[in-house]
């Protein structure tokens, strides 16, 4: 049964990884004239750890020797991927950045936009936006699935059409977890775990490291344990490869500078970042660390969250 469950969750993510290494192969063989006094527009959300290198790239100015002369740039704001495939699918904005399931969605609404997945620039074990925390006051669990069976009929928000859905639905197949399932903002979520209005929330990096930072919430589970990888990918309106096509192959160069420079300088990154989370519910005037404890990014002096290591839990 797990054999047939796991096929049908990976094919689409392996599928996608393959789909993006050949379109950036086929976007930089291909030649093109430039595309002189034209625009396009980039959606993105600054709280996800896969956007960050437009973010810093932004920050920075790295855009301009990369584009064409008089190549204008707009920028489509969000705080979760799905307003960004709405906006993709009605043409009005021509680059995403976000995690596997809006790029699924995107990506397969062919008969309404043709769009396509261009690349992926960041990828983990299923810690990115395969994560559940538990309000600071649960008990103590001796593993991932000791927790899940904690969650049956308690209050879980996450946000509809997410790759934080995904992973609950997953789970909701694979393990049989029930629980009351409410759809918030993860700004809401983070909210509501800090007043103990719901007893988990399912969230993405770099709001996870921040949640968990400030003790507001412990991550419980993640997607490790079975094995669910995640991701972050890149996707572009075809007409606007096609007519732009110089904008799109150097729209991505800058962006690659800018996920080095997170890496190798993250706290010169996540300055860039900063001013994009005054805003958060947990305040983020502070600067960063590079969380090797598995959960990756987050904006945070402090030092980095407890975290569940990885179990055999494979069946």
């Amino acid at each position: 049964m797990y054999a047939r469950n796991e096929k049908r969750w990976f094919r689409p993510l392996a599928f996608m990884a393959a789909l993006g290494l050949a379109a950036a192969s086929w976007l930089s063989m291909v030649p093109s004239a430039l595309a002189q006094g034209k625009s396009f527009t980039v959606g993105y959300f600054p709280s996800w750890v896969g956007a960050w290198p437009v973010v810093i790239a932004k920050k920075k100015g790295l855009y301009a020797k990369h584009l064409p002369s008089g190549t204008a740039v707009n920028w489509d704001l969000q705080v979760v991927g799905p307003p960004i495939v709405n906006n993709m699918l009605a043409g009005k904005t021509d680059i995403g950045y976000f995690a596997d399931f809006p790029a699924i969605v995107a990506s397969t609404k062919r008969n309404i936009q043709d769009i396509r997945v261009v690349a992926t620039n960041s990828w983990s074990a299923g810690q990115l936006c395969r994560v559940i925390l538990v309000r600071s006051d649960a008990p103590q669990f001796g593993s991932p699935r000791d927790a899940l069976k904690w969650l049956e009929g308690k209050t879980v928000a996450l946000t509809k059409g997410t790759c934080m859905d995904r992973f609950w639905s997953f789970l909701e197949e694979k393990e049989g977890v029930k629980a009351e399932i409410v759809y918030q903002s993860p700004e809401v979520i983070a909210t509501n775990l800090r007043a103990k209005k719901v007893d988990a929330g399912l969230l993405f990096q770099a709001h996870v490291a921040q949640i968990a930072t400030r003790g507001i919430a412990r991550v419980a589970v993640t997607g490790s344990p079975w094995n669910f990888p995640d991701g972050a990918f890149i996707v572009m309106r075809k007409e606007f490869i096609d007519t732009q096509r110089a904008a799109a192959k150097g729209f991505g160069t800058p962006g690659g500078e800018g996920g080095a420079g997170r890496i190798s300088a993250t706290r010169a990154s996540c300055s860039a970042a900063r001013p994009m989370w005054k805003s958060s519910p947990s305040g983020s005037d502070s600067g960063a660390h590079f969380n090797r404890r598995r959960l990756l990014w987050g904006c945070s002096c402090s030092a980095p969250p407890s975290v569940p290591q990885r179990t055999s839990h494979r069946s």
